[in-house]
């Protein structure tokens, strides 16, 4: 994986990652606070705390990376949570993604 990450990045356009990195940055501080609130809710809600953080973290990196952080903390029941949180995640974020980019264009052009 680290070979695959050297050799985007060494064809990088510096420049165009410089000015690309804040707005970068930022896309990336709104989905932690998103999930900082999630999180919080969650606590409020009295939902299991597994659960809270199973699906922050499906939703962070997806189903794959939900599932191995239920079994690297021992708890395999949370695997179908883990999975079924992330997809849900994909098949909500497709179409919200596909909504969103079709109104910027509206707007934009």
């Amino acid at each position: 994986m680290h070979v695959f990450f050297v050799v985007i990045g060494a064809i990088a356009y510096i420049p165009g990652v410089i000015r690309i990195g804040p707005a970068a940055f930022a896309m990336v501080a709104v989905m932690y606070i998103g999930v900082a609130i999630t999180i919080f809710v969650g606590k409020l809600l009295k939902i299991e705390l597994e659960q809270i953080i199973i699906g922050s973290q499906a939703a962070k990196g997806g189903p794959s990376t939900a599932v191995a952080a239920a079994m690297a903390r021992n708890w395999p029941e949370m695997v179908p949570v883990g999975i079924l949180t992330g997809l849900l995640g994909y098949a909500i974020g497709t179409y919200l993604g596909f909504a969103v980019a079709f109104l910027v264009k509206a707007i934009v052009f």
